[in-house]
């Protein structure tokens, strides 16, 4: 939850201090700097790896976007070939 949280507030911009501040809001106890900045780069870890996974997932999808069309464009050429 934690680290969901902190990505949210990167996402907005928020200083670490800022950060530090709506988190122990958020608990209802004050949070250390040096739990923050561990659990900001577990955050960052998993950030990337999340974009690793987005990287993959959208090449594939164009890759297979393109496949099709080019199946598309083999069948239309063979039936224009029939069809001459």
């Amino acid at each position: 939850m934690m680290i969901s949280l902190i990505n949210d507030y990167s996402l907005f911009g928020l200083t670490d201090d800022e950060m530090i501040q709506m988190l122990s809001i958020k608990l209802g106890k004050e949070i250390s700097k040096t739990l923050s900045y561990r659990l900001k780069r577990e955050a960052i870890k998993k950030r990337g790896q999340s974009e690793g996974w987005l990287d993959q997932t959208t090449q594939f999808q164009f890759m297979e976007r393109y496949r099709k069309r080019i199946e598309e464009l083999e069948l239309v050429q063979k039936n224009l070939l029939k069809t001459y």
